[in-house]
């Protein structure tokens, strides 16, 4: 599976690269806690690569584990263009924004 730092996340963000999209996969009651500013939310069960014509799609959840596991399905599946954002909003908030709360995984 391929992962991609925040650092990097944020600079392809930054740059406003139409070719790049951000996907928070996280439940709605997740994303009400917090979420990245320039993502789009489409929910794990909804997600399809196949919606954006080969851009490159980088996942994010909480810690990096549900769209890890996400983004490598849809890679055994043929959309080498899928990544996973390593330390999922976690690693966001330690490497790139401090503002956004840390909270613990609601079941």
């Amino acid at each position: 599976m391929t992962d991609i730092l925040p650092q990097i996340v944020a600079l392809r963000l930054k740059d406003k690269d139409p070719n790049f999209i951000l996907v928070d996969i996280r439940p709605l009651d997740e994303r009400r806690i917090a979420h990245i500013q320039g993502d789009i939310h489409i929910p794990a069960e909804k997600f399809d690569p196949a919606r954006f014509n080969g851009k490159d799609i980088v996942l994010y959840c909480r810690t990096g584990v549900r769209s890890g596991v996400l983004a490598e399905e849809w890679q055994e599946k043929g959309f080498p263009n899928v990544k996973n954002m390593a330390g999922g909003l976690h690693a966001w908030a330690e490497k790139v924004d401090a503002s956004i709360p840390k909270y613990e995984h609601q079941h």
